[in-house]
């Protein structure tokens, strides 16, 4: 029984320490310095509206009984008197005329001076950050991403042009350290300039909110780290991870990427063929290039039941002239150029390479 009592309050105690750390994040979150610097504004100020309404206008008999013969409310002339003062305008219709009210002032004056300057503050950030967050990367991506570029080099840039002529509605963002002023002109691409391991430049550009990212570091050391973060941020996120060395390769599968590319084993095998073999060079660059017309695709056959239950050689005829079954992946592995006779599975993942002008 004491055991049970044990471990009744011990997930009690949990529970509360998990409502806890949700509301702590909940402040965090979305509880700034601002917002609390603005709440004291506005008591204060209702404050200084309620006391010079009482001390000036409903204490002073004859203020009093001019004002309600002329049907105005105390508290509406004391909200007026306040906006006109801190507005610096100065009418001089209604004016503190004791020491209590004076001081009222002079504490009313000094917090609307505060706030003017506050005001003027956020509204001209406000519009030069409109102006230049697309090419300076001061701004924060508040909507749905698609896709997070991180890390900008040549590799990334062929990735990001690839990426928008497969995409064109998707929304991109490109995190770098360094500015990246020629981004701007790129239709659904935002640029966070920032380090792309860091969590403030991750939830700057909504890693929470966003569907892909990919990593293309010259350092996989940065890409390691940047997948341990991101993963942590966005446990559903699909992570796709340039990798330069062979051997952290396996590292990366480790540590939470879901896909892992070795440019450098690409590119050392197309270079070792080049001088004998020019032909399937240019052929495969082709291929792998959107910008050619050629393209690979993917499709799942649980996803496209139409091809489940048919054989190779009948869907090769079916898609003759617009594209060309040449792997299947099954659950033995994956099989280039597989047997005509091969029925598909469902499941069975294929892998075509398509004429973008007539699939």
């Amino acid at each position: 029984m004491i055991d049970e009592l044990k471990e009744f309050v011990k997930v009690r105690e949990d529970v509360e320490s998990r409502r806890i750390d949700k509301l702590k994040d909940f402040i965090k979150r979305n509880v700034s310095w601002k917002f609390i610097l603005m709440v004291v504004f506005l008591v204060l100020f209702f404050v200084s509206v309620i006391s010079f309404a009482k001390i000036e206008l409903i204490n002073n008999p004859e203020r009093f009984a001019t004002i309600t013969s002329e049907g105005k409310n105390p508290y509406f002339e004391s909200a007026y008197w306040l906006i006109v003062t801190i507005a610096t305008v100065g009418y001089g219709d209604i004016v503190p005329l004791s020491f209590h009210g004076k001081i009222v002032a002079l504490i009313s004056i000094l917090l609307g001076v505060g706030l003017l300057g506050f005001l003027i503050s956020e509204i001209t950030q406000y519009i030069v950050s409109s102006n230049l967050a697309e090419v300076l990367g001061i701004n924060k991506v508040t909507e749905k991403v698609d896709c997070i570029l991180c890390g900008w080099n040549n590799i990334s840039e062929a990735t990001l042009k690839e990426i928008i002529i497969q995409n064109k509605s998707w929304n991109i963002v490109v995190v770098d350290k360094i500015q990246r002023a020629e981004l701007s002109h790129m239709p659904n691409v935002k640029f966070i300039i920032g380090d792309p391991t860091k969590e403030e430049t991750l939830e700057k550009a909504n890693i929470k909110n966003a569907k892909n990212v990919i990593l293309s570091f010259d350092d996989d050391s940065d890409a390691l780290l940047a997948i341990h973060v991101i993963r942590d941020l966005n446990p559903w996120m699909n992570i796709v991870a340039k990798i330069h060395d062979n051997e952290h390769v396996k590292l990366a599968e480790e540590v939470g990427a879901d896909h892992v590319v070795s440019p450098s084993s690409i590119g050392g095998k197309l270079l070792s063929i080049v001088s004998e073999q020019p032909t399937i060079v240019r052929w495969v660059l082709a291929a792998v290039t959107e910008a050619k017309g050629y393209g690979f695709k993917e499709q799942k056959s649980v996803d496209a039941s139409t091809f489940a239950g048919d054989t190779i050689a009948k869907v090769k005829k079916a898609l003759s002239g617009k594209a060309r079954l040449i792997g299947i992946e099954t659950s033995d592995g994956f099989v280039k150029l597989p047997d005509h006779e091969y029925i598909i599975q469902k499941g069975d993942n294929l892998v075509f390479l398509i004429d973008r002008t007539k699939f």
